[in-house]
């Protein structure tokens, strides 16, 4: 699970564990994110209850935790023979991501906002929207990929 910390909120990531948790081990566990920006206080004590390994990205590139996010994948798909990638944040530009994953055999689940444009949300095996799972656990809206 690849989690920009920006764009997702420490309860939604606890409950995608949560939802996560039934599905099978998950074995990588990542937060990126400024972590001196005062608004990710809540992060800070999640990250060490969650086992999640927080990566620092400075604030002057907004793109950075995403394109780290997507090496971060590729590399994990690649050497860690997963199942699965979960990507979690702002997934607007990922589309070329997840058709790599899927080239490479890896099931994709993006976790992002509501208007995640539909190819992103269509591309990947399921969509879940971070509104719906902020604080609870929430049900998986399931995505299909023609083949």
């Amino acid at each position: 699970m690849l989690i920009d910390a920006r764009r997702v909120s420490a309860d939604a990531a606890t409950g995608l564990l949560a939802m996560l948790a039934g599905r099978g081990a998950v074995n990588v566990c990542r937060a990126y994110a400024d972590w001196s920006r005062a608004e990710l206080g809540d992060w800070v004590g999640r990250m060490r209850r969650e086992g999640l390994h927080s990566f620092h990205h400075f604030p002057d590139d907004d793109e950075q935790a995403l394109v780290a996010m997507a090496i971060d994948a590729i590399d994990i798909a690649r050497d860690a023979s997963v199942d699965e990638v979960v990507l979690a944040g702002d997934l607007t530009s990922a589309l070329p991501l997840v058709h790599r994953l899927h080239a490479a055999g890896v099931r994709v689940v993006a976790v992002g906002a509501g208007h995640t444009p539909h190819d992103v949300r269509s591309a990947c095996d399921e969509f879940v929207d971070t509104a719906t799972i902020a604080g609870e656990q929430a049900p998986v809206v399931g995505r299909h990929r023609a083949h």
